[in-house]
Formats: structure tokens, C-alpha cells, sequence
């Protein structure tokens, strides 16, 4: 129901644009968040395999998975740079599957709803697809239901340049070169 409600009246929620370098931050979004977030724990949301309108039943490609993840750890991990208390069930699912066996979303889901009790904002990485995530209608589900603020945090900049991904093994899908 709240997948409806979002594609039919897209929710204001409001939204902070934030750079990578605060110098760019002209507006000083990143500072209006940082005070709203100061002494919470922050439920960081994004896109991940996600079926998108235009792609077949199976959801969305390994790539575009993969390159979701990398850009949401890219971001996770400057937030907590930033001194924002933030969890990512993406960063953290991913960290998991390294090592045990890959689980099913419906299994992920149910442990996402119960860490998301401890937390006290949701703010959804708004990476392109996210307005069409089933799984971050549901978190934005979660935090309405229960009162909790919802913020959109918009990337803008360079945040997935070359030195940023380098190491990563994603590199040539972000940045389109070898």
C-alpha cells in the first residue's frame, strides 16, 4: 500500500543534497541533516535488486546490483566519516554474503524491520531507481507507520569518481572506462 502511495502522490519528503567535499555545499544541506541526526542512529536506504519498470521479472542485473551496493558503501562509509551513527542493511548484507550463503530477500526483509526498530531516521540514498524500490517503499512503510522522520539524501557531484571506487572491482561499470 505505501508502494502506492508513493508512486501516486510522491511524498515531500525532505530532502538534503549532499557533495562529497562539504565545500560544495553552498546551501549547507549536509549541516541542516548532521544537526537533525545528532545523537540518532541513522537506517541508510537505497536501491539494491530491485525490479525497475522496464526490466524483465527477475529484477535488476548483477551489475546494477552491484554498482548500487558500491555507491550506498561509498556513501555509508563518508556519513560515518562525518560522525552520522549509520546502518545499511545493503553494506551490511553484502559484508555477510562474502562469507556465509546468499539469503533470500523475504529472510533479509524480516531482520531489516527489526534492526529498523532500533533506529531512529530512515534517510534513502536516492541512487536512480529508488522511487520504484519495493524494498524501500517498505522501509519508508516502516518509518511512517511508526513516526519516524524520513529524509531523502540526493547525491550530487563527483561522489563516484576514480579515486573514490578505485579498488573497486565495480570501477569500470561506474566510471565506463577500463
Amino acid at each position: 500500500m505505501i508502494r502506492d502511495v508513493m508512486v501516486n502522490t510522491r511524498l515531500p519528503f525532505p530532502t538534503f543534497g549532499i557533495y562529497r567535499d562539504m565545500r560544495d555545499d553552498m546551501e549547507g544541506d549536509f549541516y541542516r541533516f548532521a544537526a537533525e541526526c545528532k545523537n540518532k542512529v541513522v537506517y541508510l536506504a537505497s536501491p539494491y535488486m530491485s525490479q525497475m519498470p522496464y526490466q524483465p521479472s527477475g529484477g535488476v542485473s548483477k551489475p546494477l546490483s552491484n554498482l548500487r551496493a558500491t555507491q550506498t558503501t561509498i556513501v555509508a562509509d563518508w556519513l560515518l566519516d562525518a560522525g552520522i551513527w549509520t546502518f545499511s542493511p545493503i553494506v551490511y548484507g553484502r559484508g555477510m554474503e562474502r562469507v556465509v550463503p546468499e539469503r533470500e530477500k523475504g529472510w533479509w526483509m524480516r531482520r531489516d524491520a527489526e534492526l529498523f526498530k532500533k533506529m531512529d531516521i530512515l534517510a534513502v540514498l536516492a541512487l536512480t531507481g529508488w522511487q520504484d524500490s519495493p524494498g524501500v517503499a517498505e522501509e519508508i512503510g516502516w518509518a511512517v507507520t511508526t513516526g519516524k522522520p524520513v529524509y531523502i539524501l540526493d547525491p550530487r557531484g563527483d561522489w563516484f569518481d576514480e579515486k573514490t571506487t578505485a579498488g573497486s572491482e565495480f570501477r569500470k561499470n561506474i566510471l565506463g572506462a577500463e
